[in-house]
């Protein structure tokens, strides 16, 4: 696992929700290789840092692997090759207490071998990502299909 001190994500979700809070005074973001039995996976997380400690909201992107260079699907279902999603997350727990916003489109993925702990691969074209929260992702409500409660829409 790598530690960056810059964040990886950016924008907004509703009407005033910061993917980088403006209190926050930097970040770190890490990637994690998961091998799990109902499959491997490569976790990317960035947290916002103010006074030292951390804030929400918390970015996750999961890739399953193999993970290779080209369109990468982003989305809920399980045959979707990313997961986005914006979360509050209790740090004391390290447990998720609810989701902002979901990504829902495509990544553009310039990849290295990611099917172990060694490989590298880069977003380079997020154009095709849009952000939604879970009770209206193109008017529809899928809140109910996450594995976490669902923030209050900002």
């Amino acid at each position: 696992m790598g530690i960056l001190q810059t964040a990886f994500a950016d924008g907004t979700f509703g009407a005033f929700g910061e993917i980088q809070p403006p209190a926050a005074t930097t970040f770190q973001s890490y990637a994690t290789y998961y091998a799990e039995a109902t499959g491997n996976f490569v976790q990317v997380v960035q947290v916002a840092v103010e006074n030292s400690n951390p804030v929400n909201p918390v970015v996750f992107v999961e890739f399953s692997t193999p993970l290779s260079s080209g369109t990468v699907n982003v989305g809920i279902e399980q045959a979707d090759e990313a997961q986005f999603v914006v979360v509050d997350l209790n740090f004391n727990t390290s447990q998720v207490e609810c989701v902002h916003a979901v990504g829902v489109g495509t990544l553009e993925v310039t990849a290295g071998d990611v099917t172990a702990h060694d490989g590298l691969a880069f977003v380079s074209d997020v154009s095709g990502l849009e952000v939604f929260h879970p009770t209206n992702i193109y008017g529809q409500d899928v809140s109910g299909q996450l594995s976490w409660a669902t923030c209050d829409p900002m």
